[in-house]
This record gives C-alpha cells, structure tokens and sequence, in this order.
C-alpha cells in the first residue's frame, strides 16, 4: 500500500513509499533537531516487519553547502562505521539518488541494508531498509523495493552537481585501476541524464564520444578501455599506423593472427555501420569462451585507422555492438 507522511511542522518534506500491508508503523520520538551536527537527520518515518525481521526509516536534513551526493553518503556512512558496497544511480522522473547494500556491525550485532540517498530541491533523504545479517536475504526483495519506492511529494529535483556514477574517478572499481597503474578515466566534458550518456575526451584515440551512462572507462595514453562490469563486455579503443594498409589487409592480418593461434576458431567479414569489420566466434580467453569483433574507422590522419575491439561473452555480441556503434559514429575532431 502507498503511504504518504506529511511531517508536522515540515510540511515541505512530505514524501511517500510503498509498505507492505503487514508492517507495523512505528512512532516517531519527539525530539529537538540538531544539524549543527552534521550526522544528524530528523526521523520523519518508521516501520518494523510483522516478525521483527525487516526495519524501514527515512530522515531528513537539508543538503550540505559543498561537495557531491557520492561524497556525503561515504561521509555518513564512515561516521557510522557503515561498509558501502557497490553504489548504482537511481533515478525517478526528476528525482535523482544513489542506491547501495551496505553492511553495518554495531553492538554486536550486524546489520545488512538496502539504502537510498536522494537529494531533492536542497533537501537530502536518507532512506535506509535494513535486517539482521541472518534474516537479510528473506527480506532484501521488500527492503528494496520499499527503498527504491520513497517519492517525495513535490519533486524539485536535484541542486547538486551530477554524480558521475561509473564516470567517477573515485569509483572504487576506478580508484584500483588507477592506483594499480592501469589508467585514468578520461576527461568527462558532458552528461545528458535524459538521453542516458556522457561524452567523454580520450587522449589515446585524441578525440571526444559519447558513451552510455553506467560504463566506466579507462585511458592510458596508448589505448581507451570502456566496460560494463555486470555484462562483461569491453571495448577497446586504439589508434593504429597503418604502414601502407587498406582496411582489408589491416582484417587480413588480424585473422591470420587469430587462426594461427587458435585453429578452431570461427571468422566472418562483416560491414557494421559503413565500417569494415571481422567478427570471431568460439574464440578461447583463458577458461572462457567469448565473441569478438573488430571494427575499423577512418580518422583525420590517413596514416591511421580508429580500431575498436569489442569482446562480449559468447552470445552477447548484439548489445555489445549496439554501444560500440554510439561510440564510434559519435567520435569527434579525431586529428593527427
């Protein structure tokens, strides 16, 4: 059933979330706010599971005067002693947050979440769906949903700066890359939420693209890396002398490459997108088999060519292409 609370005194911060039929609506203490502290969030709803099991709250504080929706939640959460894992953009409409699992040992006990932060029109919500550790995985499908269902009654939208999500130099999956010597993520130069990308500047190819929102990439001068970490796909970006090539010779020695050091495996000449491409099946990648495709495009220096590898688990190559053709038919002021 959707609920909607009208906070009295705070009319301004109404919202609404979905609770179950069962649950228990608990009474929130009268108590006098504090925000000089900067942890503290005025409760504004709560309710318990039928067993105990599941708890839900919201709170509420106005937003911070500097800094990022990601930098808060890492904020609060390390004065709580919370584990963050990882951290998803969520959006309804107008309405922007980060949702996460986190995990929580206090007094003993521990505690699993299923947690949103949405900061809306200056006003910054903490929604946070928890269990004991031992009776999470019952109730994480309620908890999430009731998490990812608060709505606040008059969505302004967010105040802040976007959160780069993926694009993040401090995404933790980034922050390894780069600590471990594997690159940097390109220079982001523009994010359109309502069309669901980003365009990015990469120095190894020398030239700006758009890429979907939630891939994260990774530059080291020499090639560009774009991945998506749930579906396993990557491609590869990089800009090769051509040393009196056609586009036809360059495939050729790619798949006399290929063939020599994998006999079984499968080739096929393809045209995608006006772009000369060799596509390999049944292609060997440690213990795994995947599908792989190259394709070519032409750039400012006729001495060059534009290659970009995409590798997707065996089946998955039509989505996997679907991204790499934005990628490349939106490349930019490629120069020498």
């Amino acid at each position: 059933m959707n609920v909607t609370i009208i906070p009295e005194g705070r009319e301004f911060l109404a919202f609404s979330y979905t609770k179950p039929a069962d649950w228990i609506v608990a009474d929130i203490p009268s108590e006098e706010p504090n925000f000089e502290d900067p942890k503290y969030f005025a409760p504004l709803a709560a309710s318990v599971s039928p067993c105990g099991s599941g708890a839900f709250t919201v709170g509420a504080r106005m937003r911070y005067s500097d800094g990022t929706l990601r930098d808060w939640l890492a904020f609060l959460c390390a004065a709580d002693n919370t584990e963050i894992g990882e951290i998803h953009e969520f959006s309804a409409g107008e309405m922007r947050g980060l949702r996460f699992e986190a995990r929580q040992v206090a007094d003993g006990a521990v505690m699993r979440m299923r947690n949103l932060y949405v900061e809306d029109g200056g006003r910054l919500y903490a929604i946070c769906a928890m269990a004991a550790e031992a009776n999470f995985l019952e109730v994480s499908a309620t908890l999430a949903e009731m998490a990812e269902s608060f709505r606040p009654v008059e969505i302004q939208g967010p105040t802040v700066e976007p959160n780069l999500g993926t694009l993040d130099p401090e995404h933790p999956t980034n922050r390894n890359l780069r600590d471990n010597g594997i690159g940097l993520v390109p220079r982001v130069v523009t994010v359109n939420r309502d069309e669901n990308y980003a365009v990015l500047a990469a120095a190894a190819v020398n030239a700006t693209f758009r890429i979907p929102l939630g891939w994260h990439a990774i530059d080291d001068g020499r090639r560009t890396l774009l991945f998506h970490t749930q579906s396993d796909v990557q491609i590869n970006l990089d800009r090769r002398n051509r040393s009196g090539a056609t586009d036809t010779q360059i495939l050729d020695g790619l798949e006399e490459s290929y063939q020599n050091t994998q006999p079984d495996i499968q080739s096929l000449r393809l045209e995608l997108g006006g772009m000369p491409s060799l596509a390999f099946r049944n292609f060997r990648s440690g213990d795994d088999i995947v599908e792989q495709v190259f394709l070519l495009r032409e750039i400012a220096d006729r001495n060059t060519v534009l290659c970009a590898r995409v590798t997707s688990p065996d089946g998955g190559m039509g989505d996997a292409l679907e991204t790499a053709e934005i990628v490349l038919s939106s490349i930019q002021a490629v120069a020498a």
